[in-house]
């Protein structure tokens, strides 16, 4: 009887460790990186199709300076992932409830950080029912709660057989070197929004900020970062 019980703990002790192995495999960086970066082309060139659809025109919100990213929806689906796969024992309530909770605030904490910040806002939810100073609202919440559910049951499948494919040495190296190159990418873009948001009456005397604004036009910027409202505080054009 011992010697069963024993055993028995023996193996939920190696299925204890298996299971972590199999999450820090599947959370490793290189995994995150390729989701984060789908995400990020597969939001623009979606949104892209909508606009031409509803719009008439291409009409993409990129927030970065170069290539064809929004940081937003490669965060969504990198923050969906992770949650897949720490939820995956867990029951659909559960994960719609933890995946609204985070969403939101997430939401809420970049719209703030953004507006503070770059003193500029890209979305606004003050006509929709329930919300919270325009930045979240309940049927943004509900939204978050279902992309959740609908991902770890549809997608977590599929990128679990995927992704693994993606393991090898010469596919590491390009996420090292693409890591670095988007890391640049949204370091200049940060420089150029915070300027742009900032940008003060008359000219510097500054010979790095002179020369970002003669490319950090309004016209160059609107264009650019389309839907990034500006917010005119007194003394900031």
């Amino acid at each position: 009887m011992e010697e069963s019980i024993a055993l028995a703990d023996q193996a939920a002790v190696g299925a204890s460790i298996d299971e972590k192995q199999r999450r820090r495999q599947a959370l490793r960086y290189a995994n995150l990186f390729w989701l984060f970066l789908a995400g990020n082309v597969l939001g623009v060139l979606l949104e892209g199709v909508w606009s031409i659809g509803v719009l008439g025109h291409w009409e993409t919100h990129v927030t970065m300076l170069w290539g064809p990213f929004n940081i937003v929806y490669g965060i969504g689906a990198v923050f969906m992932y992770i949650a897949a796969v720490l939820l995956e024992k867990k029951s659909p309530v559960i994960n719609f409830l933890v995946l609204a909770a985070v969403g939101s605030t997430v939401e809420y904490l970049v719209a703030v950080f953004q507006e503070r910040v770059f003193h500029s806002v890209s979305w606004d939810y003050s006509n929709h029912p329930f919300d919270l100073n325009g930045k979240i609202s309940l049927p943004i919440t509900l939204m978050w709660g279902a992309l959740g559910v609908l991902f770890a049951k549809l997608m977590l499948p599929v990128l679990k057989k995927v992704l693994p494919l993606l393991n090898r040495n010469w596919l590491n190296v390009a996420c090292a070197v693409l890591s670095v190159l988007i890391a640049l990418d949204m370091l200049a873009s940060l420089i150029l929004l915070y300027r742009w948001g900032w940008y003060m009456t008359g000219h510097s005397q500054n010979a790095v900020l002179q020369a970002i604004d003669r490319h950090c036009t309004d016209d160059f910027m609107a264009k650019r970062f389309v839907e990034w409202t500006r917010l005119l505080a007194a003394g900031f054009r």
